[in-house]
């Protein structure tokens, strides 16, 4: 009885883990009919547009640099050429990242099933509502045409985050690597 209760302790903190795990959620979209391959010159800008939400670790000057750098040497890798903004390259690829704080409210049943002699009826079940507030990430990648000033491709992730948020620059790269995946020009063409 004790290593059943034990194993199902276990089954439960395992289940707990892996459901409090703080993933992204990520997808793109592009533009139809446009030859990526066409363009030859970028350059890479931070377009923060909601100051009020300025989060003092996620906007921070390193991880802006950190972001604009991954940027630059993924669009480079793709055959592309880093130039000033000044200099009107081909596409402008902007970035913009914010915090916002949600809410989500959890219902669980709690019916009382099993008892001392097994299953038995419990014609009241309870059902508990929690709330939850929790901090969001939101980063946003767009490839703008200077042609036309029109977006052509765009990347967008969302991403719980935690009390603690030293790892976000680490998160923040691995998000722009699998975004750019789906990026049309890849790194071997």
């Amino acid at each position: 009885m004790k290593r059943s209760i034990f194993w199902l302790y276990s089954l439960v903190l395992i289940l707990l883990g892996t459901a409090c795990s703080s993933r992204y959620t990520f997808s793109t979209d592009y533009k139809q009919g446009i030859n990526f391959r066409e363009y030859k010159t970028f350059s890479v800008i931070d377009y923060y547009k909601f100051k009020a939400d300025v989060d003092p670790v996620l906007n921070s000057d390193i991880n802006k640099a950190r972001i604009s750098d991954k940027l630059t040497n993924e669009f480079e890798q793709r055959g592309y050429q880093c130039v000033e903004s000044s200099k009107n390259p081909d596409i402008l690829v902007k970035f913009r990242t914010d915090v916002q704080t949600r809410q989500e409210f959890v219902q669980t049943n709690n019916m009382n099933n099993w008892g001392w002699y097994g299953w038995r009826y419990d014609p009241f079940p309870m059902v508990t509502t929690q709330e939850q507030i929790y901090d969001e990430m939101n980063f946003v990648i767009d490839v703008v045409d200077t042609n036309n000033n029109k977006t052509v491709w765009q990347g967008w992730a969302f991403k719980k985050l935690g009390k603690k948020r030293e790892k976000v620059g680490e998160a923040l790269t691995k998000i722009i690597d699998e975004m750019l995946v789906e990026y049309p020009v890849s790194v071997n063409d």
